[in-house]
């Protein structure tokens, strides 16, 4: 394994955990509609780890502006 791969192995490790903080962090009703509106485009929520933009747009149609406040306390 070359070192490029073992840093996209950490990128992707560290970035699962962050996300996987935030979708903790989260209350049930939040977790509800993030997972209605990743229904909506027959996408489940695996699909923000491969795609974390996605997340960050949910979370802002969720929380609106203070979906940044969450991103950053992690």
């Amino acid at each position: 394994m070359s070192q490029h791969d073992d840093c996209n192995t950490l990128d992707f490790t560290l970035l699962k955990v962050g996300i996987d903080k935030i979708l903790g962090s989260i209350d049930k009703s939040a977790s509800k509609q993030l997972t209605n509106l990743l229904g909506k485009n027959y996408l489940e929520t695996n699909y923000c780890y491969q795609r974390p933009d996605v997340l960050c747009v949910l979370l802002k149609m969720i929380y609106g502006k203070s979906y940044v406040e969450m991103i950053k306390s992690i």
